[in-house]
């Protein structure tokens, strides 16, 4: 889970090799196909974060390299502070 002490748009950057899917507080925020190598910074999409807990959920078809990143308008990163709920 991500948390946000108000509300606050950013803009996520998203970096992947296999087909992805990026779900935030249960809407689909991004979807990407598939490539022969990572693609750093392939995709560049902006989100709203709500005040207090929200939820990130990505599904990846397959295994491979991913990186997200989230960052405010100046492109410093956003003020989140975030939870590892990852299920094996």
């Amino acid at each position: 889970d991500i948390q946000s002490e108000h509300e606050q748009t950013s803009r996520m950057i998203v970096g992947h090799q296999n087909g992805i899917f990026v779900w935030l507080n249960k809407e689909l925020v991004f979807e990407g196909g598939a490539y022969d190598k990572f693609e750093p910074r392939k995709g560049d999409v902006p989100v709203t974060f709500r005040e207090g807990q929200n939820q990130l959920l990505i599904r990846m078809n397959g295994s491979g390299s991913l990186s997200v990143e989230f960052v405010n308008e100046n492109g410093w990163p956003a003020d989140l502070q975030w939870e590892d709920n990852t299920q094996p």
